[in-house]
């Protein structure tokens, strides 16, 4: 079971440490479908350690795992306010990778959580994320074996 306040502590205090943020204090969290226990856990973590934080966490779900054209739209709308930094756990890499790369452009800092994007496609698509977190399953899966 997750934590509530670690992931956000360890997703959102590097972001301090980043050069090119904003200087507001917004962080956004783009994550998945709204009704999956995991991602309301996590939403719950990420608004406990935002309030000890004392910085302004907004979080945006899908309605389900495959609804890539509204989170885009989500994405594009956040990216519009210029928040200090977007975090995104992609419904799909297509969706996260053109997100991301629009957030980059505008000078927000990135990252991605518990997705489908690879380091290798976000630089071939010139992203270049501040930070990623989530687990291999695949090399979970080869050394349970």
């Amino acid at each position: 079971m997750i934590k509530p306040g670690i992931v956000f502590n360890f997703l959102v205090l590097p972001l301090f440490f980043c050069s090119s943020v904003q200087a507001d204090n917004d962080y956004v969290f783009i994550l998945k479908a709204r009704g999956n226990p995991y991602w309301q856990t996590m939403a719950d973590g990420i608004n406990d350690a935002a309030k000890r934080l004392n910085v302004n966490a907004q979080i945006y779900f899908q309605e389900n795992d495959a609804a890539a054209e509204s989170q885009l739209n989500q994405c594009e709308t956040v990216i519009g306010k210029n928040p200090k930094a977007l975090i995104i756990s992609a419904v799909n890499p297509n969706v996260g990778v053109r997100c991301l790369k629009q957030a980059q452009a505008k000078g927000i800092v990135i990252g991605e959580m518990d997705s489908t994007i690879k380091f290798s496609d976000a630089r071939a698509a010139g992203v270049t994320l501040n930070f990623s977190v989530g687990s291999d399953n695949f090399l979970i899966g080869q050394s349970i074996l």
